[in-house]
């Protein structure tokens, strides 16, 4: 979630300020896990932006749930709407 949320969301550079999590279910070798992050707030005078995040196995289930709290670059550059997949195992594209 933090190289997600660190490098690419809301855009190259973004400050990572926060992040909250609890780990809800073991996470197994093999598994796929999807990333999810979801604009929560905009604290538009303290330049902050508040993110839900969760993470689901293979099966749907949630292994991660959490807050993010990051602060957006400073440019007008666009803000990214969906993470390029790597190619690793396991890393799968997924709009934001």
């Amino acid at each position: 979630m933090s190289g997600v949320l660190g490098t690419r969301l809301p855009g190259p550079g973004s400050i990572y300020v926060s992040q909250q999590i609890t780990f809800t279910q073991p996470v197994y070798f093999g598994g796929t896990i999807t990333a999810r992050a979801k604009v929560l707030e905009r604290l538009v005078e303290r330049r902050r932006v508040r993110l839900s995040t969760v993470c689901v196995n293979q099966r749907g289930e949630e292994v991660l749930v959490g807050e993010a709290l990051l602060s957006p670059p400073k440019s007008d550059a666009p803000v990214h709407a969906v993470v390029p997949a790597r190619s690793r195992p396991g890393i799968r594209q997924r709009a934001i």
